[in-house]
């Protein structure tokens, strides 16, 4: 059995939680990363889309900065969204 990677655990994880969450077949859920300027995790399932970002903090201060991060790429994907229909 190869070995994984932490962040494609995490991968496995965050889609396996949403699939459960969403009451979806975990094959329905589809997550790409983005590259370093963007997102680290975007998860796409039951017709929605979310920002992931990993944090190894539980600084509110580090915690609050990478929600923010989320809510700003997610404005773009949604712009993007938009500009292309």
């Amino acid at each position: 059995m190869g070995t994984r990677s932490k962040d494609e655990r995490l991968v496995s994880q965050v889609s396996a939680a949403l699939a459960r969450l969403l009451d979806v077949d975990p094959k329905a859920v589809s997550a790409r990363s983005n590259g370093v300027s963007s997102a680290d995790l975007v998860v796409a399932a039951a017709g929605h889309t979310f920002v992931v970002e990993w944090t190894k903090t539980t600084s509110a201060a580090l915690v609050a900065g990478a929600t923010k991060k989320a809510a700003q790429y997610a404005r773009e994907l949604r712009k993007r969204r938009s500009s292309a229909t």
